[in-house]
């Protein structure tokens, strides 16, 4: 009976009928569409979330030229001291660089518990003129003692003596020596650890879980009129860069349109190539800091890069830039179509 009248009344009004099932296969189709578009995105999300994410990062070190300072403090004695008792303090100063830094200045004040010894200041052996004051912090402000240029690889050696006003021990108050200079104006303290090197931060950095590659890039700026060829000079500053082979495979954006990248060449720029009317076989010079000049004449090979050019200067930080581009072999240059004005010689 009951089968009978649900025939009769889907059978009495077929538009009716069609209407509702076409409704019903609509609404069960656009859920099912949601579910499926639900599950696809969690899976999605899912995915994306676990999957490793591509960061790019750069650590930059600065290490200026003439900021190759090294200052060593010793204490002696060491330990505990009783009132009375005379600390003598040494300080060695030492340019460890390639190039004079100018204007040195070298700070040191006993601390608390501790008081200057009039007179008692020496400059490599030779008494220090301040009078009753410390030469090592004058005045108000403690200012230090600027001794003017030293040249590379030269060794100062500093002294002065201080009285102990109370019981103290000087391995634990803190005697505050600091050496800064023109090139390098922020005060490195004594005893520092080295400064972190470029290439053995690009190896730890590499070997970090998740780290694709780590690059060197190195650059140095130079004045304007730097770079010049036999027939023009080209006015503006210049930009040298340094990176190894490793680099420019990373980068993208530095095509080697003919030759390769090799140790003991250059590229050169489109832009100053164009300043200076380089054709291949011509020479182009870059005057460095030290006032020696880098002359390269230019070879068959040409390379393009959209932002810069640069030969493979393995490993070089920009404070041994210009050491190392004046004592390299200098062979040949190469001229390239691009949009930068640099130089990089290795």
């Amino acid at each position: 009976m009951l089968a009978r009248y649900v025939w009769a009344d889907l059978t009495r009004n077929p538009r009716r009928t069609l209407s509702t099932m076409v409704g019903v296969m609509l609404g069960v189709g656009l859920s099912c569409a949601v579910l499926f578009l639900v599950d696809g995105l969690s899976a999605s999300m899912t995915q994306r979330a676990v999957a490793p994410l591509p960061i790019d990062m750069q650590r930059v070190l600065t290490d200026p030229i003439g900021g190759d300072l090294r200052l060593d403090q010793d204490i002696d004695p060491p330990g505990p001291v009783q009132t009375g008792t005379v600390v003598r303090v040494r300080l060695v100063l030492h340019n460890a660089g390639t190039v004079a830094a100018n204007e040195v200045v070298v700070r040191s004040e006993p601390p608390a518990g501790l008081a200057f010894v009039a007179g008692s200041a020496t400059l490599d052996g030779d008494p220090i003129d301040a009078g009753d004051a410390n030469p090592f912090a004058r005045g108000p402000a403690r200012v230090g003692m600027n001794i003017g240029t030293v040249e590379a690889g030269i060794t100062r050696n500093f002294e002065y003596e201080a009285t102990a006003t109370v019981a103290a021990d000087p391995s634990t108050v803190l005697f505050r020596s600091t050496v800064s200079s023109r090139e390098a104006v922020t005060p490195v303290d004594a005893n520092a650890a080295d400064p972190v090197d470029l290439t053995q931060l690009a190896i730890d950095i590499a070997a970090l879980d998740g780290v694709a590659f780590a690059e060197q890039l190195s650059f140095a700026d130079l004045p304007p009129k730097s770079l010049s060829s036999d027939t023009a000079t080209d006015p503006g500053v210049v930009r040298v860069f340094g990176f190894d082979p490793g680099y420019t495979d990373q980068d993208d954006t530095i095509q080697i349109v003919e030759g390769s990248q090799a140790s003991g060449e250059a590229l050169l720029s489109a832009e100053a190539a164009s300043k200076l009317g380089v054709s291949i076989g011509d020479t182009v010079s870059l005057e460095l800091p030290d006032a020696t000049q880098a002359r390269m004449p230019s070879s068959a090979s040409r390379s393009r890069k959209a932002a810069l050019a640069c030969a493979a200067l393995a490993s070089a930080m920009s404070s041994a830039l210009a050491a190392r581009m004046s004592a390299a072999p200098v062979r040949t240059a190469r001229v390239m179509p691009a949009s930068a004005r640099s130089f990089c010689p290795n």
